[in-house]
């Protein structure tokens, strides 16, 4: 779930490829994917210290965000019309 919602934030996601992860980035567009926690590790250091490759995963992250953004103010209009319906 937080991973989907970083998505919908435009947020990069950088992740341990494990479970149902690789089902939900798009490594060439909204995410990496790693297969050890060292090499997760070290990528995470590398944007760390590279705010230019950071800044590239961002704006690559961000033109994927859903036109249709919804958000709490909709989960909890939507929530008060099915308890009223």
């Amino acid at each position: 779930m937080a991973i989907q919602e970083a998505l919908a934030f435009g947020l990069p996601v950088l992740a341990l490829d494990a479970g149902n992860v690789k089902h939900l980035l798009s490594p060439e567009r909204t995410g990496l994917l790693f297969r050890t926690m060292p090499a997760l590790a070290k990528a995470c250091a590398r944007y760390i210290r590279d705010p230019d490759a950071l800044g590239t995963l961002q704006r690559r992250a961000r033109r994927f965000v859903p036109m249709d953004h919804y958000d709490w103010e909709d989960a909890a209009q939507l929530f008060l019309e099915q308890l009223s319906g």
